[in-house]
């Protein structure tokens, strides 16, 4: 599901739930969808943070992927050269690896500061 489709969903459902409290009479209710509605920047702000987060996160999965993928011609290199060029080109995912590993506790840490926010993978 795209952000536009994300953002409309979220939309229809505020929508339909602030025309329920009015249906219902709670008035605290509806000014706090009230209020929600309003804020929607919040909101469209939040779905890019998430984007960039699985982004981060994809880029961290193909890393170790391509590690592991090393590791195991390491494992099979025939030669001193060989192995030295692997164990560079290791050392230079792992450093790239821990860097993104440093953007995700960052963005964690920002998730766990918002209020009714999770910092759960994804």
């Amino acid at each position: 599901m795209t952000n536009a489709q994300k953002y409309a969903q979220w939309m229809d459902d505020q929508l339909d739930l602030y025309n329920y409290a009015v249906r219902i009479g709670d008035d605290p209710w509806r000014r706090e969808l009230l209020q929600q509605l309003q804020d929607k920047e919040s909101f469209q702000e939040q779905l890019l943070r998430d984007e960039a987060r699985s982004k981060l996160w994809s880029e961290f999965e193909e890393i170790n992927r391509r590690l592991e993928g090393l590791y195991g011609r390491l494992k099979e290199a025939e030669n001193d050269e060989i192995r030295a060029r692997l164990w560079e080109a290791a050392w230079k995912l792992r450093k790239e690896r821990s860097r993104l590993a440093a953007r995700l506790r960052q963005s964690a840490e920002e998730v766990s500061r918002q209020p009714g926010r999770s910092s759960l993978k994804g």
